[in-house]
Parts: C-alpha cells; structure tokens; sequence
C-alpha cells in the first residue's frame, strides 16, 4: 500500500488495519513496471494478523524481483 499521506490513503490505512492487517516496518520500493514510468514507489508492505520479521520480508522481496518482475518485463 502506498504511504499514508493525505485523507483517501489514510482512510484506506483504517480499513486494512481494521481487518487485521500489520504494516512491515521495512522499506519498500516497488520496480517500475514499463520503461517510461515513474523511478521506483515507495510502498508499505502489509501483512495479515502479524507483522512479518526480516527473513520473511526478504524472501518476499526476492520473490517480487526474481518472478514478478521478470515476468512482467517479458
């Protein structure tokens, strides 16, 4: 989810918090997915019912680069 900054991002905050979900207190920056977009996004990464530790995040991490974005970028 993008950083809470303004009324609409802060309200879609509440909503997820209030099914449970935690914020990662990692940073997060999400790869542009076409060449012509904006350098890299900061987002939270969310996580329900606990908050995921570092290895957890890591492999996440790992996972968006090494499968994600490969395949996106095919």
């Amino acid at each position: 989810m993008e950083p809470v900054v303004d009324e609409i991002t802060k309200r879609r905050w509440l909503f997820y918090e209030k099914l449970g979900f935690q914020k990662a207190p990692y940073l997060h920056l999400m790869s542009k997915y076409h060449p012509g977009d904006n350098p890299s996004v900061r987002l939270d990464v969310l996580s329900y019912s606990m908050v995921i530790d570092e290895a957890l995040y890591n492999q996440y991490n790992r996972d968006i680069k090494n499968i994600v974005m490969t395949r996106i970028s095919q």
